[in-house]
């Protein structure tokens, strides 16, 4: 499991044992907001873009590298 916090905000994203990704807003609500399974494995870890907040990283056990943008949740940006 990984957890990432964008520094100086209230957005969380994290990665579980379902393979599930899961994003929140700590000042909003206690149940994420969005919630992606798009891994194909397990997903290992997750990042913020240390350049741009509203950008976010996966990589799943299988070694695909996803790139998720704010504006657009349904799939990721980028899937490598």
């Amino acid at each position: 499991m990984s957890v990432q916090q964008v520094e100086g905000e209230e957005l969380v994203v994290s990665s579980g044992y379902d393979w599930s990704v899961r994003l929140w807003n700590l000042g909003w609500s206690k149940n994420p907001i969005a919630t992606f399974e798009s891994a194909e494995d397990y997903v290992f870890d997750v990042a913020w873009n240390p350049f741009n907040k509203t950008l976010f990283s996966t990589v799943d056990g299988d070694g695909y590298l996803d790139l998720w943008r704010l504006d657009n949740l349904e799939e990721p940006y980028l899937h490598h």
